[in-house]
Formats: C-alpha cells, structure tokens, sequence
C-alpha cells in the first residue's frame, strides 16, 4: 500500500506509453479539477524521458487555462508503489502496471473505468476533502469493478500520437470527460 502523504492529498498516477499525450493531459486536468485533495503526477511505460507535453495536447490545456509544467518520465515499480490510485489510459496497460507491481492491483483502474465505477456509486454524504477520505472509496470502487465490466474497448483511451488532430481531439475530449466525472462524483 502506498505510505501515507505528508499532506494529506491522494496520491493520483496517470500511466499511458511515451507520458506526453495521455497520462500527462490526465495528470494536469486531474490536478485543475481535484485541487489540494490530490497529487496528480504520470509516467509512461516507454516514456520520452524529459519530453514536455506533445504540442496538440499542450494547445488543448492551454485553450483551457490548465498549466502543464515538467517532462515525461519512465513509470517504475517504486513509483507504482507509491500512488494510491493508479489510471492507466487502456486495459493493456493496466495489465502492464500490474505486472510490475502485483499490489497495485486494487487499485488500478483504466481512467474510463474508474469514472463510470464512481459515477455508478452512491455520492458521498460530504464531499471528501483528502486522501482519508478518498482512498476508502477507491477500495470501494475496486470492489465494484462489475460496473464497467464488459465495456471491452469503451474502456480504453486510444492513443493518438502521429495521428490526426481529430484523433488528438478525440483523446482528450475523453480524458476530459473522465476527469469531470470522478470530480463531479467526488463534489
């Protein structure tokens, strides 16, 4: 289990492949729409160590006002240990998480999966404020796993590095819309 945060905030993972496209717009959007409840950070399984954000995905958070400092780094089983809710962006690279890090497995989720579990889920009475609140709902959530279970490809982000700008657009519009569903159910 991941230790304790000095803080008290959650500590939230993003994973995709190269940490430039995906995981990243996770990261900072996680980070805008959470606040102070989390530390959103990400990684990549084959990250472009020290690649800042990729251009089309930087544009779209600066449409959005949403700061987006730093460089991609390579996901470890250390850093996987670390977090206390971990969202990969395919069922793929879930199971790649889990491979390198068996005890992650309650609490690794695919971004789409954990929103549409969380959204599923009765709202808290008061809406949590910090990791001692947060991580009894992740533990909750991996419980109901049923939720999602056979939304097959629904549940994975497709990964639009050297594709089309729709294709970009198509990304993070879904991370997106993710990203609001966990803060609306968390609201």
């Amino acid at each position: 289990m991941a230790s304790e945060t000095e803080d008290g905030r959650l500590r939230v993972l993003s994973v995709c492949i190269g940490n430039i496209c995906r995981s990243p717009v996770s990261e900072f959007l996680i980070r805008h729409e959470l606040g102070d409840r989390v530390r959103s950070t990400s990684a990549g399984t084959r990250a472009l160590v020290g690649e800042p954000v990729h251009p089309p995905m930087a544009a779209r958070l600066d449409e959005l006002g949403v700061a987006h400092e730093g460089g991609a780094r390579q996901v470890t089983e250390s850093v996987l240990r670390e977090a206390d809710l971990i969202l990969t962006m395919t069922r793929e690279l879930r199971s790649r998480v889990v491979e390198l890090a068996p005890a992650t497995v309650r609490r690794s989720f695919t971004l789409a999966e954990f929103a549409a579990i969380v959204t599923a889920a009765p709202r808290p009475a008061v809406a949590p404020s910090g990791r001692a609140e947060l991580v009894p709902i992740i533990a909750a959530a991996a419980a109901q796993r049923s939720v999602a279970a056979g939304r097959g490809a629904e549940l994975d982000i497709a990964d639009p590095y050297g594709r089309s700008d729709a294709d970009y657009a198509l990304a993070f519009d879904e991370i997106r819309r993710c990203v609001a569903a966990i803060r609306a159910a968390w609201s």
